[in-house]
């Protein structure tokens, strides 16, 4: 092993190391083959997402369904994630149930992004077009991130009130991406109602520089996505023009420790604020031969800096 993983050895020894399950989607894999495959790679859960129940449950029972189906493969249920259109609509009761879950679950943190992929923007661009190169004529009009930021504080709100932290996660082709669109929401946010819960692809993809946005805001990070890309991808996507999904089908983003994000610095930022959440793997659609050998690939790789 080098010596800078050696150097951060057993570093975020409260954290919980989970696995998502985008690549397994991808290839149509069911739930139960997915949970079975992230179990034998060694992790202890998996982010529970709205599918996985009926909403019109009762939040407990909601709970109790989602901690079964886990529990049959001895992982338990990691903080879900919901898309939600900020800026569009007033409508945010879904955020109050799926807190309510969190909380039945044994959970503190929900995850929440913006959706947009499809937006047409004032450029007449949608945003999965541009990719990791919007300009200020790709973003929100003044209107729409007033309304953004009510709809967004008031579902920390809702969230608080289940004793659950809402945790924004910035992700590449929405409407909250670029290095701009993500220092505004920080400084116009309450960082006692919105957190954030960061994934690290996506950041740099987007052009932030990753391991610097944890060094400054690893107190107010309560869950993360640890994701890894090839920056050479990234350069071929901003070249070429590719839109959102053609770059994720080349391998942009792909096995931690195999790309250009230096992980050990992130843990170690994070250590230091004494961070305890989640950490959830994630590769979204790699280029192995099957997302069990990615997952396996990446708990090693996590293993070997501490987690």
């Amino acid at each position: 092993m080098s010596a800078a993983p050696d150097a951060a050895r057993a570093p975020l020894r409260r954290s919980t190391v989970g696995c998502a399950r985008a690549m397994w989607r991808i290839v149509g894999a069911d739930d139960y083959v997915m949970l079975a495959e992230i179990a034998a790679a060694g992790y202890a859960g998996a982010p529970w997402v709205v599918g996985d129940t009926d909403v019109g449950l009762a939040p407990a029972s909601a709970a109790r369904e989602i901690a079964k189906s886990f529990a049959e493969h001895g992982l338990v249920a990691a903080p879900g994630y919901l898309w939600v259109d900020f800026w569009l609509s007033d409508e945010i009761d879904l955020i109050a149930w799926a807190a309510a879950v969190s909380r039945e679950l044994g959970l503190d943190t929900l995850l929440v992004s913006a959706g947009g992929f499809d937006a047409r923007m004032p450029s007449g661009r949608l945003r999965r077009e541009v990719p990791g190169r919007v300009g200020p004529e790709d973003g929100l009009k003044p209107d729409e991130r007033a309304r953004f930021l009510r709809n967004l504080h008031a579902a920390g709100c809702l969230a608080a009130k289940e004793g659950v932290r809402l945790a924004y996660h910035p992700h590449v082709g929405t409407v909250i991406e670029s290095p701009s669109e993500v220092d505004w929401l920080i400084a116009n946010t309450d960082p006692d109602l919105v957190f954030l819960g960061p994934d690290t692809g996506h950041l740099r993809w987007a052009g932030l520089d990753v391991e610097a946005f944890f060094e400054r805001h690893a107190a107010r990070i309560t869950a993360w996505h640890a994701k890894d890309l090839d920056l050479s991808i990234v350069r071929r996507c901003h070249e070429n023009g590719w839109e959102y999904d053609h770059a994720v089908a080349q391998g942009l983003f792909t096995e931690i420790g195999s790309g250009d994000i230096d992980f050990v610095r992130i843990v170690s930022a994070l250590e230091t604020a004494g961070f305890e959440g989640w950490v959830i793997a994630e590769t979204d659609q790699t280029m192995l031969a099957t997302p069990a050998l990615s997952a396996a690939r990446c708990r090693t790789a996590l293993r070997e800096i501490g987690l």
